[in-house]
């Protein structure tokens, strides 16, 4: 019997390193903040997304009417940084957007998403081609908060 506890300790005596390397490894994966927003409060993180956005959508052509944060009511190891969003933009370029937001290096998600047509001038053109979108959508990306002891 204790010749077994001797080589089972003998065992784990020599996984020791190995286990340690593991440990450190998930150690530099948990430093790694990809995907999420890189500010260190909710205030902070919105006005960085409403900065994002109305770059994304001013580049594909479209005009930002107004931006506001949203208070997250949930409170957990990631929270909730969303931003709504009212704009106008062109059907193609909306369909950018969306491809912008689903491939941008951050965890972003859009919901709330409200389409209408707006037609330049306020007037409905002769032909049947449609000038602008009116879009509002909720934008939300997720803070890494470290809880500490």
């Amino acid at each position: 019997m204790l010749v077994e506890q001797a080589s089972r300790y003998q065992s784990l005596a020599a996984q020791t390193p190995i286990l340690k390397k593991s440990v450190e490894q998930l150690l530099a994966q948990s430093a790694d903040r990809g995907g999420f927003v890189q500010e260190t409060s909710s205030a902070l993180g919105a006005a960085a997304l409403q900065r994002k956005i109305q770059t994304m959508i001013e580049a594909l052509g479209g005009n930002v009417q107004s931006a506001q944060s949203v208070p997250d009511i949930s409170k957990g190891m990631f929270p909730a940084v969303t931003v709504r969003v009212q704009a106008n933009i062109s059907m193609e370029a909306l369909g950018s957007l969306f491809g912008s937001l689903a491939q941008d290096p951050l965890l972003l998600e859009a919901d709330n998403v409200f389409i209408q047509t707006r037609y330049a001038g306020g007037q409905r053109p002769a032909h049947e081609g449609i000038n602008l979108l009116e879009i509002r959508l909720d934008v939300t990306g997720f803070l890494y908060e470290v809880e500490t002891p």
